[in-house]
């Protein structure tokens, strides 16, 4: 069973039309700047001059192209009638492309481009693109602003290769909730060993950042459900900050940097997974991401209106602690290994009527692969209680909240309405 279930409407981009200043670039460098925790300071070496924290992205989308050279054109298309020129490729993943497209008037655009897979012809691209035309068409004129949109679905006059002709044109966004948690490790990293630290990274999102990101992120999905819609495949890498949004790392040589983003404006993105409710069939199929799948798709049973939720609070999660915290050490057999430890770290744990709704759901052994129905078997040694990845007494509301969020029993995990009324997000 594949740990990493893209799409076929899921292209993975690089999140950002140019490569950020490499932390070792000496035209970058600045001061660190030190952080203060609950704790006391601990006396401290001194600090040798670090690289800069500052990351900038691209321009808006609202700006022109001029840092793209004419020659810079990969190809030329029209699109509603008007003309586009492809100039770079953001990003690839198995089955699309996505790339920087500059309309006449120099506004920029990402466009994304879906793959021929073996054996398909020309003919074969509504396989492809389905998923997400249904929900933009579904959704029609509603919009919210933690929503990716879409410019327009339809037909172009030029495509790369073995693609489709049949595109989606959106908005040049920023990058994503993943790039910029990688960004921050690598300088972190960089920041730990110019001072002769233990180089692994540890950084983490400031608790009332959190609290606005899950706020938005939540607010999002509440729409969505208003609307009869499933994400399925909500993760860092599918949630994106607006362009020409710079963070920085504020350095902490005793405790966890933070990570510090100028904007909190995000939007969620790539509905390749998506489904309107109604078109949830009565078999069970292999969706979410494994670090954020939900509990219910783990064991084989059909998705609903609050498996988001769950994806959200590990999102929430990743956010304070960056990390994988319930991936098992043990290569063999990961998914069945991660479920125990999920189970354990919640200390909740699936009931006979739960397995029995899984028995009885048609197609569920596939889904399941190596995890056995009415399976009870230990976590590993390693696996941490959710608890036990709280820092400090300042994260008190956030875990509180995770506890409320992340529930097992499907049939009764709380909407994002109900989460967005959470003590968490009322004490700013």
């Amino acid at each position: 069973m594949s740990h990493h279930n893209r799409s076929p409407t899921s292209p993975i981009p690089s999140d950002s039309p140019s490569t950020p200043p490499t932390p070792t670039s000496p035209s970058h460098r600045a001061p660190l700047n030190h952080s203060s925790d609950s704790q006391d300071s601990l006396s401290t070496p001194p600090i040798r001059s670090p690289p800069s924290p500052q990351f900038i992205q691209d321009t808006s989308a609202t700006e022109d192209e001029s840092d793209y050279e004419e020659d810079n054109n990969m190809g030329v298309f029209e699109f509603s009638g008007r003309r586009y020129s492809l100039r770079k490729m953001l990003g690839e993943g198995s089955y699309g492309k996505v790339y920087l497209a500059v309309a006449e008037s120099r506004r920029m655009y990402a466009v994304k481009y879906f793959k021929m897979q073996s054996g398909e012809t020309a003919e074969d691209y509504r396989a492809a693109i389905g998923p997400e035309e249904r929900i933009y068409d579904h959704l029609g004129s509603s919009v919210h602003d933690n929503i990716a949109k879409v410019t327009g679905i339809g037909f172009v006059s030029y495509a790369p290769d073995n693609c489709y002709r049949k595109v989606i044109l959106m908005p040049l966004y920023g990058i994503s909730l993943a790039t910029m948690i990688a960004q921050s490790k690598v300088l972190d990293t960089e920041n730990r060993r110019l001072n002769g630290l233990d180089s692994q990274p540890k950084v983490s999102y400031r608790i009332p950042d959190i609290r606005e990101l899950g706020s938005k992120l939540l607010s999002g999905i509440d729409f969505l459900a208003r609307h009869s819609v499933l994400h399925l495949d909500i993760k860092s890498d599918n949630i994106l900050f607006m362009h020409q949004n710079a963070f920085h790392v504020e350095y902490n040589i005793d405790r966890h940097s933070f990570i510090v983003p100028d904007n909190l404006h995000i939007v969620i993105s790539d509905f390749g997974m998506g489904k309107r409710e109604k078109d949830v069939g009565p078999m069970a199929e292999l969706v979410q991401t494994e670090i954020y799948r939900s509990p219910e798709i783990f064991v084989g049973c059909l998705p609903n209106s609050r498996t988001d939720i769950w994806s959200v609070g590990m999102i929430m999660l990743e956010l304070y602690t960056t990390g994988d915290d319930f991936e098992s050490p043990i290569p063999d057999q990961q998914e069945l290994r991660r479920f125990r430890n999920l189970q354990f770290g919640i200390n909740e744990y699936m009931t006979p009527e739960l397995w029995e709704e899984a028995a009885s759901t048609e197609g569920g052994d596939a889904v399941r692969g190596p995890i056995k129905l009415y399976d009870n078997g230990p976590a590993d040694r390693s696996a941490p209680r959710l608890s036990d990845l709280k820092r400090s007494h300042h994260a008190d509301g956030l875990f509180a909240f995770l506890h409320d969020c992340l529930i097992l029993d499907w049939n009764r995990r709380p909407t994002a309405k109900q989460l967005l009324r959470h003590e968490f997000f009322q004490n700013q």
